[in-house]
């Protein structure tokens, strides 16, 4: 549930004066904010007709006695009442929002339950000198500025883009002035997003030392705190520094949220949310942005200012650069296949070329397949071979005179150029269709079908292509897409050549570790997921899967004096803190997680562990270290791993990155196999068939023909099933993963063939080719081989999920 309290500072004291006193010097900082005491909705174990208003009731009531002792303790140690306590206030406000401590003692026996969030709305100082009307008094003004502000900030907040749009428990809003206001707002908004009702309440405006009887003025007082926080982190030599340094304040950073759902901002950043005459486009902005409509908000940043007067400077480099930031990147990735991320002064440039790409490509098409026409491109809306997405037609007609402020006494200007012509540069479209296509191939045959050795002439034809590419100058949008294009053909050669055993595949590493050390290019990571991810054009511009893919290479090829000097000289503290394999252990298996630390672990708590390292260090013993390993040693990492099982955050740490955690658990089952741990063999087999079990619960395609798994969960079992002596059982695994491998390798023929083959590929294709199913495919499946041995040499690209 969440229980928001509205309060105010500067101006606002003319109409309600804050329990806390201005700060001097800043008595006009304007901020209307809402501070939120989220119980994180209804509390579990309830009876089914029980109201979460009742069910979180008590842990509000809680979290006011905490706000007391909070007071209290305060005055006590000040030896002053409250009023006179401000600074020392200001100086603990951080530690109790964000832990409910004072001093870093807890105030109450019962913890929390919840967590503050708050929503900041700032008015500029242009601002209000807009709103304000000659003849006015200051507590009329501030009245007027108030109403507005408040009707801005509700209806936008519980919009259909707002952060507490379609949130069906927000139960309480109060505060301390204007409740017609707030309650007219609340019947304002759309019923569809106000899934239930909210219920506003007025807050007296004074709070009592003594127990309280009826005054339930506590949140008021911590949000009047809060604002009277920020007018004092408010520094800078203008308005837009001085919400930046605002923005960057360490307890703001936790707990500002935006009142938008659909905007993310700078992720390291508090989000302060601006009333201005700015929202007129920056609005319409986060929406189109979020709606993909390109083209509107294309041209709506035509009505961008180019001066950064006032909050200007901030709003463009906080709200507006930012979404311009996001839509490049998100066109980019969909259309091209590269994510780009250009200079704000390359905007323009970008924008020009990825807005109106999908109806180039469609030209394109139409140029080429002559009399074809829309039939065609109605086969291409279905298939989307190149990823485009038809959103770019979801723009209606679109009227800048219902945007632009013609009274704006400082006018419409274009920071971003777009007024300077609307002449599209010329784009060579069927080379970014190639590269697409290419990029998706690779990922396709590394990732999907497993065809590493088709990977080579697809990444030929990409290093042929960017060598002959016409790059107009470093500045141009070609000059970051072809460079990109070329460090992701080199990581997929490097992949394809660890694969297949190739030697070469270990100075591709060290080169595209040195390009991103040397020349860094950035592209958005969004997972730690190692080996699920290993396909992604991502991991080809991180250096932590850069130097893990290295690694993962010499402990495949048996190279441990390269292994062993990688670790101490260039990976991160995991592992050059110690080379002892032992000491590595207790690092990454700490057995008292995150509540004491022992000799090997203190500063290295359980977050250490991630399946992919883990999986490195297991797969170092068994091919570096397994002589040195004795029973005792066994038995304390046997002993360690069965702990993660019972620790939360070992667990959840096992699902982040599914695939290296299976083959974790393969590696453990070899361990314990080969120390006649047979017990332990046991017991990590039917926890990881369990835990396939869960992930197919609901079937798939080929659970009813007998297939509940996947190739690579057959794989695997068959693996672990073969190092415990089952052979019979493990045959007819490996048989399973052969039979769903042919059938995808063979979906491969069909798919090259239907598009000739373009890549050039050494297989036999038949453009004429019936497209295979997978129900016809596994009915007519017959064993194929006779022998194990004979399985897993077929299998072999399958047999591991980080090279071989």
């Amino acid at each position: 549930m969440h229980h928001v309290t509205i309060s105010t500072t500067g101006i606002f004291n003319a109409i309600r004066p804050s329990l806390f006193p201005p700060i001097e010097g800043k008595e006009t900082t304007t901020f209307l904010l809402g501070l939120d005491f989220d119980t994180g909705g209804i509390i579990p174990f309830l009876d089914e007709e029980q109201d979460d208003v009742v069910a979180n009731g008590p842990h509000v009531e809680l979290e006011r006695q905490r706000i007391r002792a909070f007071v209290k303790a305060v005055c006590e140690e000040m030896g002053k009442p409250f009023e006179e306590c401000r600074s020392a206030f200001l100086f603990s406000l951080p530690e109790f929002i964000r832990f409910g401590t004072y001093n870093g003692q807890p105030l109450l026996e019962k913890p929390r339950t919840g967590e503050y969030e708050a929503y900041v709305l700032y008015k500029s100082h242009r601002g209000r000198k807009l709103l304000f009307q000659q003849g006015r008094s200051p507590k009329d003004e501030a009245q007027y500025v108030f109403d507005n502000m408040l009707r801005y900030f509700i209806t936008t907040l519980f919009s259909d883009g707002g952060t507490y749009g379609y949130l069906a428990d927000v139960k309480h809003i109060e505060t301390p002035l204007s409740l017609g206001v707030l309650q007219q707002s609340l019947e304002d908004i759309n019923p569809d997003t106000l899934t239930e009702g909210v219920a506003a309440f007025l807050v007296p405006n004074h709070y009592e030392m003594t127990e309280p009887t009826q005054v339930q003025s506590e949140f008021l007082l911590l949000a009047d705190a809060l604002g009277a926080y920020m007018v004092q982190a408010m520094d800078g030599e203008t308005e837009s520094d001085a919400l930046k340094t605002l923005s960057n304040d360490v307890l703001l950073q936790h707990i500002c949220e935006s009142i938008y759902n659909e905007y993310m901002g700078p992720r390291e950043e508090a989000s302060i949310n601006i009333y201005d005459a700015c929202e007129r486009w920056l609005n319409p902005l986060i929406r189109q942005s979020w709606n993909n409509q390109y083209t509107m908000f294309r041209r709506t940043l035509k009505q961008v200012p180019t001066y950064d007067d006032g909050v200007l400077g901030y709003v463009k480099e906080q709200k507006v650069f930012p979404l311009v930031a996001q839509v490049i990147q998100d066109l980019s990735t969909s259309n091209l296949g590269v994510e780009l991320h250009p200079k704000v002064h390359q905007y323009k440039q970008y924008l020009d070329v990825l807005v109106p790409y999908t109806d180039r490509v469609e030209d394109l098409y139409r140029k080429r397949y002559v009399g074809v026409g829309d039939e065609l491109l109605s086969v291409m809306d279905e298939s989307n071979p190149f990823g485009m997405n038809s959103h770019f037609r979801m723009d209606t007609s679109f009227d800048l005179e219902g945007f632009v402020d013609t009274d704006d006494p400082f006018g419409v200007t274009d920071p971003f150029g777009m007024n300077d012509t609307d002449d599209m540069p010329p784009v060579d479209v069927e080379l970014c269709c190639h590269v697409y296509c290419a990029l998706d191939a690779c990922q396709r045959a590394i990732r999907g079908e497993r065809m590493y050795h088709n990977v080579i002439p697809i990444v030929n034809f990409l290093d042929d292509l960017v060598a002959h590419a016409d790059i107009p100058s470093p500045d141009s949008w070609q000059y970051e897409y072809m460079l990109k294009v070329g460090r992701l053909s080199k990581w997929y050669r490097a992949l394809a050549y660890a694969f297949t055993g190739r030697s070469e595949a270990e100075s591709l590493f060290k080169e595209l570790i040195q390009a991103q050390e040397k020349d860094p290019l950035e592209y958005e990571s969004y997972s730690d997921a190692f080996i699920n991810n290993l396909a992604n054009p991502s991991s080809a511009f991180d250096l932590d899967y850069l130097q893990l893919a290295l690694l993962h290479f010499y402990v495949e090829t048996d190279n441990r004096v390269g292994y062993e000097r990688y670790i101490e000289t260039s990976y991160p503290p995991l592992f050059s803190m110690r080379l002892d394999w032992v000491s590595q252990m207790h690092v990454l298996l700490n057995e008292n997680g995150y509540e004491a630390e022992d000799e090997y672990t203190q500063g290295n708590h359980y977050w250490n562990y991630t399946n992919a390292a883990f999986l490195l260090w297991l797969k170092a013993v068994w091919h570096f270290h397994l002589d040195h390993m004795d029973q005792e040693c066994w038995e304390e990492l046997g002993t360690l791993w069965d702990a993660t099982y019972k620790n939360s955050n070992y667990l959840l740490r096992h699902t982040q990155d599914h695939y290296a955690y299976l083959e974790c658990v393969k590696y453990m089952v070899k361990l314990a196999v080969h120390f006649g741990d047979t017990r332990r063999a046991e017991m990590y087999k039917r926890n990881l068939q369990t835990l396939i079990d869960e992930e197919y619960k609901f079937g798939w395609a080929g659970t009813a023909l007998g297939y509940p798994w996947n190739a690579s969960y057959y794989c695997i079992m068959a693996q672990i099933n073969e190092s415990l002596g089952k052979l019979d059982l493990a045959k007819e695994q490996y048989d399973k993963a052969y039979a769903l491998v042919s059938f995808a390798q063979d979906k491969w023929r069909y798919f090259e063939g239907k598009h000739g083959n373009i890549w050039e590929l050494p297989i036999a294709v038949d453009p004429e080719a019936a497209q295979p199913t997978l129900t016809e495919w596994l009915t007519n499946y017959t064993p194929k081989f006779s022998t194990i041995e004979e399985y897993k040499k077929a299998l072999v690209s399958w047999m591991s999920l980080v090279f071989h």
